[in-house]
Formats: structure tokens, C-alpha cells, sequence
């Protein structure tokens, strides 16, 4: 999340070109939007007992628990022509690569439909409900997407999840069960798991929606500089930063915040070339 949030400024700085990320979780995680209160909406106690680490997005949206889904990022500039100038429009064609990666895979992805205006989330749980304006399979909701605009650029982030979300994550919000079941328990690890998921096809299906070549591609010295940052700062305290841009934690632990690595293995970062 650190290195999103450093991408983001970077980009916004225009030290950074537009980016895109591929990447798995090295270990179960509960991610929660910026504007959500871990003591108030979530079990921390309960998290701890399961060893499961938490962190907080620099984007908004409801929480998921990540364990065996594919997740991606989009850093860009809000005047960068290759991408629309709206809110619903970058999410909209960022989406639609999505769609076609899916599509290309058999998968039946296609957008929720319905109307936008009026609509609230019904939960803590990002997957709990859908708006329309998601990608959804045989009606359940199968990508979870978030953005964040701030002055001249904008981050997306999103959670693909193909069997869907693992039972577990109900235990951890408040309004949930008291406890996890052995039923749950067993059913922690999805039946069809996004670990195989050709991410050279998802990468290609950006670059088709897009019309651009992802050049791959590692942190700046300045990106690299702005995650030290970040890092550091989280070390200094426990609280949660409401800005939720520097601020992550991991698993709760007395005298300090474990900071947790992102992903386990080779991080995949692609630019965008016209």
C-alpha cells in the first residue's frame, strides 16, 4: 500500500509516468478504506488470534480479506490523455480491461447495470455488496474497485476475487459473528484461486483497451525515497492517519506496528508508452 501511495505522488509531482501493478498478498490480509475506523467497525483482537495482518488503503471502499485474490493499481495524471478526465470514466475504461481479461478467459464478467445515483453500500465487507457500476459474474460481484483523485492525479486499486471473498471476513466486522466456525475455517482458501491467473494476459488487455505498450519497469530513486518516507512514519506511532494517504499498519502488536510485506513474490510494474 506504501508503495501505491508513493507511486501516487510521484505521479501527482510529475516525477513519475503512469503506472500500473500487478501483485499477491505474502500472507492473509485485511485491507480497509481510508475512511473506515478499525476499533469501531472492526475485531482487532480477533484479527491478531488469526494471524491475520492489517493494513489500510490510500483508496476509500469497504474492507477485504486477501488471501488468495490478484489485485492491481492504476497511478496516473488527471490530464494524461490516454485516460478519460471523470471519476466514472478512468473507472469505467480501466474496468473494461478488466471485463476483457475475464471475457478472454470464459469468465461471464460484465458490469452490474442499474442506476448509479442513490446507491449505499449495505456493509463494512467490500464484497458484501455491489454497486451498479461493478463487475459482476452470474450476479455476484467478482472485482473490487476503488479510486482516489487528489490535485492532478489519481490512484485506482482493485481485488480480483474468483471464487469469491472467504467466509472468515464476516467474523471480523463488529456487526458479524461473534466467532469463526470450523465450517469457515476450512473454508478460509477459495475453491478457484487466482494464484495461476496470467498476468502477461492482463497486462495485454490493458494495452489492447488502452492502445499503449507497457514498458515494465521498477521504483524511481524518487518513488523509492517517498515509500522510505512513508515507512518511517509508520513506525513512529500506531494511530491511524484520517488522511489514510501515510498511514498503514500491520498486524496489532504491543510496543509497535509490524509492517507487513506487500507481496511475497516479484512485483510486476508496467508504464505506459504510446
Amino acid at each position: 500500500m506504501a508503495v501505491d501511495s508513493a507511486i501516487l505522488t510521484g505521479v501527482r509531482e510529475g516525477t513519475s509516468p503512469a503506472t500500473i501493478r500487478f501483485f499477491r498478498w505474502a500472507s492473509p490480509t485485511l485491507s480497509i478504506g481510508y475512511a473506515q475506523e478499525p476499533e469501531k467497525d472492526f475485531r482487532l483482537d480477533l484479527l491478531e488470534k488469526n494471524g491475520i495482518d492489517l493494513v489500510r488503503r490510500p483508496t476509500g471502499g469497504g474492507a477485504i480479506l486477501h488471501e488468495r485474490d490478484l489485485c492491481y493499481s492504476v497511478a496516473a495524471s488527471l490530464s494524461d490523455p490516454r485516460f478519460p478526465s471523470t471519476l466514472r470514466g478512468s473507472y469505467g475504461m480501466i474496468g473494461e480491461a478488466v471485463i476483457l481479461f475475464l471475457n478472454t478467459l470464459g469468465i461471464d464478467a460484465q458490469w452490474g447495470g442499474g442506476k448509479v445515483r442513490g446507491w449505499r453500500p449495505s456493509g463494512a465487507a467490500c464484497f458484501d455488496s455491489a454497486s451498479p457500476f461493478e463487475i459482476l459474474t452470474k450476479g455476484r460481484k467478482i472485482v473490487g474497485s476503488a479510486q482516489r483523485r487528489t490535485s492532478g492525479a489519481f490512484l485506482q486499486q482493485g481485488s480480483i476475487m474468483l471464487d469469491g471473498e472467504p467466509e472468515t471476513i464476516r467474523a471480523f466486522v463488529r456487526s458479524g459473528p461473534s466467532e469463526i466456525s470450523r465450517e469457515n475455517r476450512q473454508r478460509r482458501f477459495p475453491k478457484r484461486s487466482t494464484a495461476t491467473l496470467p498476468v502477461d494476459l492482463l497486462k495485454e488487455c490493458f494495452e489492447k483497451t488502452f492502445g499503449v505498450e507497457c514498458v515494465p519497469g521498477s521504483l524511481t530513486p524518487r518513488e523509492k525515497a517517498l515509500l522510505e518516507e512513508i515507512v518511517k512514519e509508520n513506525r513512529k506511532s500506531n494511530e491511524w492517519d484520517d488522511s489514510g494517504i501515510s498511514m498503514e499498519g500491520g498486524r496489532m502488536r504491543r510496543g509497535g506496528t509490524k509492517i507487513p510485506s506487500v507481496d511475497g513474490r516479484p512485483v510486476k510494474a508496467y508504464s505506459f508508452s504510446s
